[in-house]
C-alpha cells in the first residue's frame, strides 16, 4: 500500500495554492464544500496529468486516466446513476492493472481552528464481472489533510475507503475530528485506486459533505465596463446577493470563506461569473468587468438559437442565414447540441445554442473552415465585429486546440461595394491557446468610402482531431448603424379581390393590411429579413427575402383555410405511426401503402438533423408536425390514405401542402417524380 507520506509529496509537487484564513466565529454546522453534489457542473478531463474545474481539481497519480461528468456515460455499460440529483462525477482508466491506476480529485475548504468536522461521500463502485475489487489494491473513499494558512501541509487526519464492487450508492464516512490549532484549511480528497480498465469497471462519487463550522468572509469590488463603473448589476455568492451603487461598487458579507463563484449581471451586458478563493475576514476584493451586448445586431441568427444545418466532408454548405465553407481536411459544423454526450460535452455562451467546428484528421495542417454571412452596412462608418469563442482541448492545452502554433478561431472582415466587387481583407482577431469557457473576441474597424456590403467570417484553423480538440462560436454580433430600408406590397385573398386585416410581421415590427390590402414599413434594415402575413381563416404565409437599402416590394395571396375539414388528423398533430418496407401499415386514421420499392412513411419530427445521413431536417408548414415519404431505391411509390364519407351530387375540395426535397439529385431529377392529392370514388 502506498504511504500517506508519498501522497502528500505528489499533491505538494503537483498543487499551488495560498489561502489566507483567520479564526472565525462559532456558527452553525453547514457543508464547507464548493459544488459538493457536482450540480454546478463537472469539468470533463483525459490524460496523465492535472485538471479540473467547477471547484474540483484532478490529478492522475498512476495510469492514462478520465474523470468525467455522470451523464457523459449515457449508453455505455455502466449507464449514468446518481445518489441525488442529476449529476454525479466518474473515474476510470484505459489500463488494466497490476499496477493500479490512480487519482484524485480534491478541493480545499476554509475550516475554523480547534473545530470538530465530519467528512462523507457516497461512492458507487462499478464491476462487470471483473471490475472494481479484483485488484488487491483496488479503494475508494476520503483521505482527510489538514493544511495551515499558506497552504502547508500539516499532517493527514484519516483516510477511508471501500475496496469490494457494490450495486447501489454506499457511503463511505470519515471519523469524525478536531482541526488543530493552527490549521485552518481542510484538503478534501476522493482517493480511486482499480486495477481494471474502464471496459471492466469505474468508481463514481456523489453528495460529498464536510461539515462543521464555516469561516465567515466578506467580498467586495466594482463592477466597470470599459473602465466606467456598472451601476444597479446585481452581483451573487454562495445565494447572497448586492446591487451595485455609485461608481459600481459592491459588498456582500456572510459568506463562507474558500473556493466560491461570484455571478454578476447587469441589463444590456453579458452576465459573467468568476471563480473566487474568500479568506476569513473582510479583506477580499474582486473587481469584474463587463462586456456590453451589442446595441444593434445587423447578423441573423448570431446565436444559432433559430438552429444550425448540420454539413460534414469538404466543399461548400449551409443554412439558418450561415454559409460553410471547407477549406482543407475533411470536417464537421454542426449545433452545439448535438455534441452532449461527446468528449467535450455541449458547452454554450447564452440561450441554449451554438455551432462548432472539428475534423476527423489529426494535423498538421489540420482542418480549416469559413462559417460566414454578409451584411450591409454605411460607408466611412465605425462598426464592431465580435463572437464568444471556446477552444476545446485537454492536458493544460498541451493536447487539442492551441497546441499547435498554427490553430487559430478567428473573426475575418471581408468589404464589398455595392456592386459586390471586392475592396479590401481586414486583420484578423484571433483566440490562439485552449480555453476552459468561451472568451470574448472583438474586432472594431470603419468601412472605406465605397464600402457597402461585409463579409463576416468565422475563421477556424485546428491541428487536432474530433477526439481531442475542438473550436466553439456563440453569440455573434456586427454592432453598428444599419442601412435603412422599406418594404410595402399587397395582400390579396388567393384567386381574388384584396385582403382587409391581415397581420405583416418584419424585423419585430408589425403593420395590418387596410381595405385595399395595402401594407407598409418606413424603417427597417437592410440585409436578411423574414415576413410573417397571418389572418385567422387563411394559412399563414412565410418569406425570406433580402431588403436593399431604399424601398422594397412585396405582394402576397392567402390560401383560405377549410371552413370544415372532413380528414381526421389532418395536419398529424394527433401523431404518425411510422412504416417501413414493402407492404402496408399506418394508424392515427392513416394508412400507408407501398406500391413500388422498399420505402418510409414516418413522422417529420423524425428527421431532427441530428443525424448527418438526414441532410433534409424537419419542416412544417404549420404546427409541430407532418408526414414524410423517402424511398430506399431508385423508383420509389407510395400513397397514404384514409376513407372519408361524403354526401352525393355535392361539391368538395381537397388540398395538401406539400415539401418536396432535393440536394441536386433528388425530387424532380426523373420526369415520373410527383407528389400531391390523389381523389377516388
Amino acid at each position: 500500500m502506498r504511504s500517506r507520506v508519498r501522497l502528500c509529496i505528489v499533491l505538494a509537487a503537483l498543487i499551488c495554492a495560498v489561502l489566507v484564513s483567520g479564526v472565525g466565529q462559532p456558527a452553525m454546522a453547514v457543508n464547507v464544500l464548493t459544488n459538493p453534489g457536482f450540480e454546478e457542473g463537472v469539468t470533463n478531463y483525459g490524460g496523465s496529468g492535472v485538471g479540473g474545474g467547477n471547484g474540483w481539481s484532478y490529478v492522475m497519480v498512476y495510469g492514462d486516466g478520465a474523470i468525467r461528468a455522470e451523464t457523459y456515460y449515457a449508453g455505455n455499460q455502466f449507464p449514468p446513476t446518481f445518489h441525488s440529483g442529476s449529476q454525479a462525477i466518474r473515474y476510470r482508466t484505459s489500463y488494466d492493472g497490476p499496477p493500479n491506476s490512480e487519482s484524485y480529485i480534491y478541493q480545499e475548504a476554509g475550516v475554523v481552528p480547534n473545530s470538530q468536522y465530519t467528512a462523507s461521500v457516497w461512492v458507487r463502485a462499478w464491476s462487470g464481472g471483473a471490475g472494481f475489487g479484483v485488484g488487491d489494491d483496488d479503494k475508494a473513499g476520503i483521505i482527510i489533510q489538514e493544511l495551515g494558512a499558506d497552504g502547508s501541509y500539516i499532517g493527514d487526519v484519516s483516510a477511508t475507503y471501500i475496496t469490494e464492487a457494490n450495486s447501489a450508492y454506499e457511503q463511505v464516512t470519515a471519523p469524525a475530528f478536531t482541526t488543530g490549532p493552527n490549521t485552518h484549511k481542510i484538503r478534501f480528497i476522493l482517493h480511486s485506486s482499480i486495477a481494471a480498465n474502464y471496459e471492466k469497471g469505474a468508481v463514481s462519487y456523489d453528495d460529498c459533505v464536510l461539515e462543521g463550522q464555516a469561516v465567515p468572509a466578506t467580498v467586495s469590488g466594482v463592477v466597470t465596463s470599459g473602465g466606467a463603473g456598472v451601476v444597479g448589476a446585481t452581483v451573487e455568492c454562495q445565494g447572497q446577493t448586492a446591487t451595485t451603487g455609485a461608481g459600481g461598487a459592491y459588498s456582500i458579507s456572510g459568506l463562507i470563506a474558500g473556493a466560491a463563484t461570484l455571478s454578476v449581471s447587469a441589463e444590456g451586458y453579458w452576465p459573467e461569473s468568476v471563480p473566487v478563493t474568500l479568506a476569513a475576514g473582510a479583506g477580499n476584493t474582486a473587481n469584474v468587468a463587463l462586456i456590453a451586448k451589442p446595441v444593434s445586431n445587423l447578423l441573423l441568427n448570431g446565436g444559432f438559437e433559430d438552429g444550425v444545418t448540420l454539413y460534414s466532408g469538404t466543399g461548400y454548405g449551409g443554412g439558418f442565414g450561415w454559409s460553410y465553407q471547407v477549406l482543407y481536411d475533411s470536417c464537421a459544423i454542426r449545433p452545439e447540441t448535438y455534441y452532449q454526450f461527446d468528449a467535450f460535452p455541449t458547452e454554450v455562451h447564452s440561450g441554449e445554442e451554438g455551432i462548432r467546428f472539428r475534423t476527423s484528421t489529426q494535423g498538421p495542417p489540420g482542418g480549416e473552415s469559413l462559417i460566414y454571412q454578409d451584411a450591409m452596412v454605411r460607408p466611412s462608418t465605425s462598426y464592431t465585429a465580435s463572437v464568444w469563442v471556446r477552444g476545446y482541448g485537454q492536458s493544460e492545452g498541451t493536447v487539442g486546440f492551441g497546441a499547435d502554433p498554427g490553430d487559430r478561431a478567428a473573426i475575418w472582415i471581408q468589404e464589398f461595394d455595392a456592386a459586390g466587387n471586392f475592396l479590401q481583407n481586414l486583420d484578423e482577431a484571433a483566440v490562439t491557446a485552449m480555453n476552459y469557457k468561451h472568451e470574448y473576441l472583438s474586432k472594431t474597424f470603419t468601412t472605406s468610402p465605397s464600402t457597402a456590403k461585409v463579409r463576416y467570417m468565422l475563421h477556424s484553423v485546428i491541428s487536432a482531431n474530433f477526439a481531442t480538440g475542438a473550436i466553439g462560436y456563440d453569440d455573434c454580433a456586427l454592432d453598428g448603424p444599419p442601412v435603412p430600408a422599406a418594404l410595402s406590397g399587397a395582400i390579396n385573398i388567393a384567386g381574388g379581390g384584396p385582403l382587409a386585416g391581415v397581420t405583416v410581421t418584419v424585423q419585430g415590427k408589425t403593420a395590418t393590411t387596410g381595405a385595399g390590402g395595402g401594407y407598409s414599413f418606413a424603417e427597417l434594415t437592410a440585409g436578411a429579413a423574414t415576413v410573417v402575413i397571418s389572418k385567422d381563416g387563411y394559412w399563414s404565409e412565410t418569406r425570406e427575402l433580402t431588403l436593399v437599402p431604399g424601398a422594397n416590394s412585396l405582394n402576397l395571396s392567402l390560401v383560405p383555410a377549410p371552413a370544415t375539414n372532413l380528414l381526421q388528423n389532418p395536419g398529424f398533430e394527433s401523431g404518425v405511426v411510422a412504416y417501413s418496407g414493402t407492404e402496408s401499415g399506418g394508424g392515427l386514421y392513416w394508412t400507408h401503402q407501398m406500391l413500388q420499392g422498399d420505402n418510409a412513411a414516418r413522422a417529420e419530427s423524425y428527421y431532427t438533423g441530428l443525424d448527418p445521413a438526414d441532410i433534409f431536417s424537419r419542416e412544417y408548414h404549420s404546427g409541430d408536425e407532418a408526414i414524410r415519404f423517402r424511398g430506399s431505391g431508385f423508383t420509389s411509390e407510395g400513397i397514404s390514405y384514409q376513407d372519408v364519407f361524403v354526401l352525393p351530387n355535392t361539391q368538395y375540395v381537397a388540398s395538401a401542402w406539400v415539401r418536396c426535397y432535393d440536394e441536386g439529385t433528388g425530387f424532380g431529377q426523373n420526369a415520373g417524380d410527383k407528389a400531391g392529392v390523389w381523389v377516388k370514388g
